[in-house]
């Protein structure tokens, strides 16, 4: 009689697995950030939809979206008895993990922008991120998704960041900006916006 319940208790992990109709591998992919591209954005009823080209933008409509491109490879990792019991629940089987994070995130003015920020300081508290229908403070948003290397997704594409501005330079001059990325193992991804003037 003993006998049978030590073979039930080594037997039952095997029956757990065979109820699972889910995969027996948790695909686990690491990417990495590769390059930065920013452009202007002439926004439409404030939804940052409209990449611009033009010279002159209204700026109460004045945006930058910073797509960051990403690059991949795969690789599977097989489940332990209880990951795959776990995995019985049919949870999303795909991971997209970074291999660096982001550790900080500089938007430049690159023209003086008024009487306290000069050419080259950081105006990151000037624009704030479009996120659907609200907007974070970039600092606030780059710390709560971005920051750490472990910080997993169930999809992957480039990453796209728009960034509003919420404060109207003084200097009525052209205006580029520059945006700067540093990831965790210290390589820096930097592009520059168009002169634009902000009316």
């Amino acid at each position: 009689m003993k006998i049978w319940k030590v073979l039930i208790v080594f037997a039952l992990p095997y029956f757990m697995l065979g109820c699972c109709k889910c995969a027996d591998y948790i695909s686990v992919t690491y990417f990495s950030y590769c390059s930065l591209q920013v452009d202007n954005i002439d926004a439409l009823n404030n939804q940052l939809d409209a990449v611009s080209l033009a010279d002159t933008i209204d700026l109460k409509q004045f945006g930058i979206r910073a797509t960051i491109e990403k690059s991949q490879a795969s690789c599977s990792a097989p489940t332990t008895i209880f990951t795959t019991a776990y995995a019985c629940d049919c949870v999303e089987p795909n991971r997209y993990i970074p291999n660096n994070g982001i550790m900080q995130f500089r938007i430049i003015t690159l023209n003086n922008f008024d009487a306290t920020h000069r050419a080259g300081d950081t105006i990151n508290s000037y624009f704030q991120q479009f996120y659907g229908p609200t907007f974070l403070p970039v600092d606030e948003y780059v710390q709560n998704y971005f920051s750490s290397p472990n910080n997993e997704s169930t999809y992957f594409s480039d990453e796209q960041i728009d960034l509003k501005l919420i404060t109207a330079p003084t200097n009525k001059v052209k205006h580029a900006f520059r945006i700067e990325i540093l990831l965790s193992n210290n390589r820096l991804l930097s592009a520059t916006t168009r002169e634009v003037y902000l009316r």
